[in-house]
């Protein structure tokens, strides 16, 4: 991601995680990679807009939060999970609209700060 964008924020909610992460960029010289503390399911509103997200896991949905985030002509990735079923799913803006385009089937763990709060069930 480094070598394709002009920055890079990489947000992890995990302190130990982040702070590791943020040693390797250094060690790795990537200067325009920053590593960021916070909420994954509310994004990085202070650097918004971004001309493109990646989530690298599963949700069970993209909080509207995340997609308002995205700049006129952004894009966002990531693997939606519907009915059990991972869709590795492409959301666009443009013109304050977003679509979303389903690419092809894959699996992952959904991300903790991603998961729809379990409900009731006999």
């Amino acid at each position: 991601m480094a070598r394709l964008a002009a920055a890079v924020f990489a947000q992890e909610s995990d302190a130990d995680l982040q702070g590791r992460a943020g040693e390797l960029f250094g060690e790795l010289a990537l200067d325009n990679v920053v590593s960021v503390d916070g909420d994954l399911a509310a994004g990085c509103a202070e650097h918004a807009p971004y001309n493109a997200i990646l989530i690298e896991g599963a949700v069970d949905a993209v909080p509207a939060g995340i997609l308002d985030q995205l700049a006129d002509g952004g894009r966002l990735i990531t693997i939606v999970m519907e009915n059990g079923i991972g869709r590795v799913t492409l959301f666009r803006k443009d013109g304050g609209h977003l679509s979303r385009r389903v690419i092809f089937d894959a699996n992952a763990p959904v991300l903790k700060a991603f998961q729809n709060p379990e409900k009731f069930r006999f």
